[in-house]
């Protein structure tokens, strides 16, 4: 098919030029248009003789227009430069090896660099268009985000905070900080991290300077106030407190705990009531001292049990050591019911 339209083409070309007076090295639409080969400058020229050459391609594929330019919508090229209009287009430097865009009244206002590189020289405005300058990216006069060539990161600058968010190397993102060291970093005065839920209530993960407490709380509708803290982590001592600010232990609940079952590891489980080398107390010892202290001997009272709760432990010793006492005080007794039986049966057997 191709080589029928060549063959088409050619005949016509050639009928054409049979029609017409063509100069040498010449192609001719009309009497007075055409293009013209020179052999001097090795170029063809496109003329329009009223114009003359008003298009050059030279060496190498460069277009040029050697006319008077118009602003009718057209593109032209020129030398190293490309015209939208008279006062409109692109210009190529090789000094810099920078092309430009030309906006006549304002000069070069977009500079496209070695490497990618888009600056751009005028002036910038706030009506929401996106600016490259440099090394930086603008949506205002004061936002956007700039890259920083000695750190290797990407800002987002506001500009009456300064740098709110660094997208630092190795994916890690810093939040108030500019050099994140972990792959999310937050850094303020009491950091916060907020879920929030579509009614308006949020769970919030809260570090507490302070107290270098890192809390949980529940917010109701997204206050400024948290509604109730949940459960707090201790940084200077490791504690962690449920329902309360203040854990004075590894592990301190100011209400109910619901649990299958509870391990305590101990060391001094109280079988050492039962060697021989025991000392146990006599029951008018025992007696004596719940007269005068209202409670067993080495059972803390209902005050101080009060006052400082107990340690579960501890006091499941002390209560088996009390069993264990009490069993012994039982076998005691139990052998003297025994000694009384048999003297008994004896005084019965020497009446009869």
């Amino acid at each position: 098919m191709k080589t029928i339209i060549l063959a088409f083409s050619l005949c016509f070309l050639s009928f054409l030029n049979a029609q017409l007076l063509v100069p040498e090295n010449s192609i001719r639409f009309s009497e007075d248009r055409g293009f013209d080969y020179d052999p001097n400058t090795d170029a063809v020229y496109f003329n329009d003789f009223n114009n003359g050459k008003v298009i050059t391609f030279g060496v190498g594929g460069n277009i040029y227009n050697n006319g008077t330019l118009s602003s009718l919508g057209t593109i032209w090229a020129i030398g190293n430069k490309i015209r939208f209009s008279e006062d409109r287009g692109f210009d190529y430097d090789p000094n810099k090896d920078a092309v430009y865009f030309n906006d006549f009244n304002n000069g070069r206002v977009i500079t496209f660099g070695i490497g990618g590189s888009i600056t751009n020289n005028g002036t910038l405005s706030s009506l929401g268009t996106i600016w490259a300058m440099g090394n930086k990216i603008r949506f205002s006069e004061d936002r956007g985000f700039d890259y920083d060539p000695n750190t290797d990161a990407v800002y987002f600058n506001d500009y009456n905070i300064g740098k709110v968010v660094t997208f630092a190397r190795g994916g890690r993102v810093g939040i108030g900080t500019t050099d994140p060291k972990q792959m999310l970093s937050i850094q303020s005065t009491r950091p916060k991290f907020v879920l929030t839920d579509n009614d308006g209530d949020a769970g919030v993960i809260e570090f507490y300077e302070l107290t270098n407490q890192l809390r949980f709380q529940k917010w109701l509708n997204s206050g400024s106030t948290y509604d109730k803290t949940i459960m707090v982590l201790d940084g200077d001592y490791g504690n962690v407190g449920i329902g309360t600010l203040t854990p004075d232990a590894r592990l301190a609940v100011n209400g109910d705990i619901h649990a299958k079952e509870v391990k305590v590891d101990l060391v001094g489980w109280p079988d050492y009531v039962f060697d021989k080398d025991y000392e146990l107390p006599t029951l008018e010892d025992v007696e004596t001292h719940i007269k005068e202290k209202g409670h067993l001997q080495d059972i803390p009272s209902a005050q101080k049990v009060a006052e400082n709760g107990i340690k579960l432990g501890e006091m499941n010793a002390k209560l088996l050591q009390k069993i264990e006492e009490l069993m012994l005080y039982t076998i005691a007794q139990q052998k003297e019911i025994q000694k009384l039986k048999e003297e008994v049966k004896l005084l019965r057997e020497g009446q009869k």
